[in-house]
This record gives C-alpha cells, structure tokens and sequence, in this order.
C-alpha cells in the first residue's frame, strides 16, 4: 500500500492534517527515508535518517478526528506550546486535528532539535 492510498481511506479532515504533516516533514528532513508500517485498520508513517533504526518523527492518521504525530529525541520540557503526551524514554506525540501557523513553527522546530539529537 502507498501512503497516497492510506490516506485516501482516512476521514477527509484527518487525510488534510497527515498531508500537511507530510509536507512538513519533508521540507525538514528532505534525506529523510518514508516508510508505511502497520495493517489494515492502523497504519504509521515513520521518517528516518541513515537508516530504518533511526526513526526522527512518524505520523499516524487516525479514524478519531485526529492525526497523532511522533516526535524520538524529545522531551515533554521541550515545548512550551504543543501538548506533547507520552512517558517514553526520549518519545512524544502530540495529537493533532489541525495545524495552525504556531503550532506549525514549532513542529518545524521540534523535528530539526529531534534530527540534531538522532545525530
């Protein structure tokens, strides 16, 4: 399955926020590998760096309303402006029904601090 045709089976309002999180990430981590994961019924998007073992960020389109959006390398003290849930060693999501221009800035931030962190 390709990642176009997962979105596809998604509520329309969740499909616009994981293509907006899609672009994000790609004008961020342009090097970055994109792989689907999962089955028929959860599907993850995961972007990585040298490697399948160096997951930076993963998004996950839900059939809730939201997206839920992962961020490796990050610490709940590491924003101030998105809700970033999780008790992961360095692992946080934060679940999404929009992108607004703030929370947008701080994505972009988030992902480049998780990308210097994964080295």
């Amino acid at each position: 399955m390709k990642i176009d045709d997962m979105l596809a089976s998604k509520p329309q309002p969740v499909a616009a926020v994981a293509r907006r999180l899609r672009a994000i990430v790609r004008e961020e981590l342009p090097d970055a590998e994109e792989n689907l994961y999962g089955g028929k019924a959860v599907q993850n998007v995961l972007y990585s760096l040298g490697g399948t073992n160096n997951v930076v960020c993963g998004l996950q389109p839900s059939q809730k309303g939201y997206c839920i959006f992962y961020l490796h390398h990050i610490t709940a003290e590491d924003s101030q402006v998105l809700e970033l849930e999780g008790k992961g060693g360095g692992n946080r999501h934060v679940k999404l029904s929009e992108v607004d221009d703030e929370g947008e800035q701080e994505l972009r931030r988030l992902i480049q601090l998780a990308k210097q962190r994964a080295g």
